[in-house]
């Protein structure tokens, strides 16, 4: 089971929740604080949590975790395909983590390899159709982008195994991450830094150059009118003087002199033609006489005390077309008389303005006062139509400049907003401002520029980084291979050394401080092998020392045991001898209490040698079994008295006890008193029936009931004032006294012993 299962399982249900909330909520934010490296290019940091989660959590909630915090992407870049590629990740990686037991940086570069790099291939270039340009930029980004925040992820959890001490850290796995992340880290801080420096330098020095032709394209376009202007002004001085009647031969030379007038004419306060060159147009109609009384800049030019442009009109003279006019009033003593109209080439105009520009990709566009196109090399905007900027995203500079950039289009990505951005100026032309000229420089050079250099960098990154990996894992290998190698040698080490003939092969290292770390162990294995040979000896003399007593020791246990079996054997004799005697007694007296008083102790002296013959026999002289020795003793009994028991039988339940010579005898006593009043008493008249005896155990305490009962007559009604004055019955309950037990007499005629065997006897 791997380190994440054991934490997802230690943790319990509302904390494990607790903690994916807090995990999400970090990953969102993460990918809120994004990196921008340029034009929409960025770095986000959501996965790091994603990976967190994954560790932390398991795979279920991890791939949940990843799901939602690529949600974000959904705003930030218009369009879903992130959050399937970084989702895709957490289920692979998790995939690979916990049930294949790949190292989680490893498994986060094996997936951008085979499936996140391929993926993105597909989803931005076949379905969002993304310039392959970009397409490689977002590839190579989106790489290092996701293993590096896997391994700061894994760091992080590293991080936190050590602070709670609950579970262990590989320290190759550590030196493995802290390899690659120090390989990586720098360049990524490098080539952030450069990036964000490349992008301001390449957005000032674009703008200053786009103001700067804005100065000179306005200032070539204000000397091209000035020049127009002095003709205009030449013309209506003469015209304030001279009768209109002698203005056509200046309006020819003026029209013919300057190619950039298309016509030229004079014309009354009411806004008729007087004179006009030339006199007939393209269609052979005579251009004296007409009126222009309705055109928009006429209520203008009868207060204009200066030379004026006009908007663009439809020209009524030739074949129409767009025309503007640059118009001088003409006073005589103050009044207005009229005014002088010098039609423009536009043409001219265009061919000079497009000379003049500085970049093939600059775009122009002049417009009269209302923002009507005049000219310009918009192929989509039309002379005369009103000029609207699509709606966007209006970025304004101190230099007067400012950027525009359209609005997204759903399911596009946001870095195609660069390539329909302009930077822009716009500046006032005419003596009047009647004019406005607009310059505008694409944003994409720049961005089609940097994505080519970075594509580069980051692609080189890439390879580095993927590079380093292999890198760091081979050497972390070598590096602690020496260490694994020494952990299972010491793992080894104890029965190696209990095996003093085998040689140790101690591994090698480069590594000082490894080097310094075997060396203590063979020290160390040296003074165990010499410690273990002085106790192997000392041992050994033990063993000898011990055998030695042992076998005195079982010589004179050998001799003890000898001696015991002689003097029970003796006893046993001596007891026989006695109960021989009183049996001849017996037969001698002629009282009948008398020989009853003899049977008695017969029977008694017979019941403890039948133990000492036990003992002899079995050999046993501190324990012997209770049960067999009772049995014998009950048997005994019976078959002692030869008459009037014949219809009695003797039903025995009898355990296993070891028990001391101390219990044993008062209890053989005791059976044989009890059975010898049994039959005695019990049965008149040679009655028969059954005589139980039982020894059982009651507890594990140690607890053991002995019992005898008979099927006969039962007790006595006067029982109880006999049981004061019978020898017999006091004798019982003595012997029950000197076992530890109390007698205690049932209905019928039972009797029952509890007792307490001794534990040193039962361990015997």
């Amino acid at each position: 089971m791997t380190t994440a299962l054991r934490l997802a399982e230690q943790h319990p249900t509302a904390k494990r929740w607790l903690s994916f909330v807090l995990l999400v909520a970090l990953g969102l934010l993460g990918n809120y604080a994004h990196f921008p490296i340029f034009l929409n290019i960025d770095f986000l940091f959501g996965s790091i949590f994603a990976m967190l989660a994954l560790q932390l959590l398991g795979l279920r909630l991890g791939v949940l975790a990843a799901a939602l915090i690529g949600s974000y992407t959904l705003v930030l870049w218009n369009h879903p395909y992130a959050t399937l590629i970084v989702t895709g990740e957490a289920l692979f990686v998790g995939l690979l983590y916990q049930r294949r037991q790949v190292g989680l940086v490893l498994a986060d570069a094996l997936y951008w390899v085979l499936v996140g790099m391929p993926a993105t291939y597909v989803l931005y270039g076949l379905v969002m159709d993304v310039p392959m340009g970009n397409i490689q930029l977002v590839v190579v980004k989106q790489s290092i982008n996701g293993i590096a925040n896997a391994l700061v992820a894994r760091l992080l959890f590293s991080a936190y195994l050590l602070n709670r001490r609950t579970a262990l850290v590989g320290l190759r796995d550590m030196s493995y991450n802290l390899l690659a992340f120090f390989a990586l880290c720098p360049a990524l801080v490098l080539l952030a830094i450069a990036s964000h420096h490349d992008v301001a330098e390449a957005d000032r020095h674009l703008r200053s150059e786009l103001v700067q032709d804005d100065l000179r394209l306005r200032a070539l376009l204000e000397h091209w009118l000035q020049e127009r202007t002095d003709s205009v002004v030449q013309l209506s001085r003469m015209a304030a003087s001279l009768p209109s009647s002698q203005m056509q031969g200046p309006l020819d030379q003026a029209r013919l002199s300057d190619d950039n007038f298309l016509r030229a004419g004079l014309l009354d306060s009411r806004g008729t033609v007087l004179q006009y060159s030339p006199l007939v147009d393209e269609r052979g109609v005579s251009t004296v006489g007409q009126s222009f009384a309705d055109r928009p800049y006429y209520e203008s030019i009868q207060t204009a005390q200066g030379p004026m442009l006009s908007e663009v009109v439809m020209g009524r003279m030739g074949p129409p077309s767009p025309i503007v006019t640059l118009l001088a009033p003409v006073r005589r003593n103050g009044v207005f008389t009229g005014y002088i109209s010098g039609v423009l080439s536009l043409e001219h105009l265009r061919t000079y303005l497009e000379r003049s520009l500085g970049k093939t990709n600059q775009r122009y566009l002049v417009l009269d006062k209302n923002g009507a196109v005049i000219l310009g090399n918009r192929p989509e905007q039309k002379t005369m139509a009103i000029f609207h900027r699509p709606e966007g995203v209006r970025t304004a500079y101190s230099d007067g400049s400012f950027r525009w950039t359209p609005l997204l289009v759903n399911g596009r990505p946001t870095m195609e907003q660069w390539q329909h951005s302009w930077y822009v100026t716009e500046s006032c032309v005419g003596s009047l401002g009647e004019w406005r000229l607009v310059l505008e420089q694409p944003v994409e050079p720049i961005q089609k520029a940097l994505a080519t250099r970075y594509t580069r960098l980051l692609g080189t990154l890439l390879l580095t980084l993927l590079a380093a990996l292999l890198l760091a894992e081979w050497i972390s290998r070598r590096t602690l291979a020496t260490l694994g190698q020494l952990n299972e040698l010491t793992y080894q080490l104890p029965a190696k050394l209990a095996q003093h003939s085998v040689q140790v092969e101690w591994p090698r290292s480069g590594i000082a401080e490894t080097r310094a770390l075997i060396r203590n162990f063979k020290v160390m294995a040296a003074s165990l092998s010499d410690l273990l040979t002085r106790e192997r000896q000392i041992n050994e003399r033990l063993d000898a020392q011990v055998a030695e007593r042992t076998a005195a020791l079982s010589h004179s246990l050998l001799e003890k045991d000898a001696l015991l079996r002689e003097v029970h054997h003796r006893v046993k004799n001596n007891l026989q001898v006695i109960t021989s005697m009183l049996r001849l007694e017996s037969g001698r007296s002629e009282h009948p209490a008398s020989r009853s008083v003899l049977q008695d102790m017969q029977d008694r002296v017979r019941s403890m040698a039948l133990l000492h013959e036990t003992i002899y026999r079995v050999g046993t002289f501190s324990a012997i079994d209770l049960g067999d020795y009772l049995r014998q003793v009950a048997t005994q009994a019976l078959r002692a008295l030869q008459s009037g028991t014949e219809g009695i039988q003797l039903r025995l339940d009898l355990g296993h006890l070891m028990a001391g010579l101390d219990q044993a005898t008062p209890c053989g006593l005791l059976v044989n008193e009890l059975l010898s009043n049994s039959f005695k008493h019990g049965f008149p008249a040679g009655q028969g029936g059954e005589v139980w005896v039982s020894l059982q155990p009651i507890n594990e305490d140690y607890q053991w009931r002995l019992q005898v009962r008979d099927s006969g007559v039962g007790l006595p009604p006067d029982f109880a004032a006999r049981r004061q004055s019978g020898l017999g019955l006091k004798l019982v309950e003595g012997l029950a006294d000197q076992i530890g037990g109390r007698l205690e007499v049932g209905p019928g005629a039972t009797f029952t012993v509890v007792f307490r065997c001794a534990p040193a006897a039962l361990a015997t």
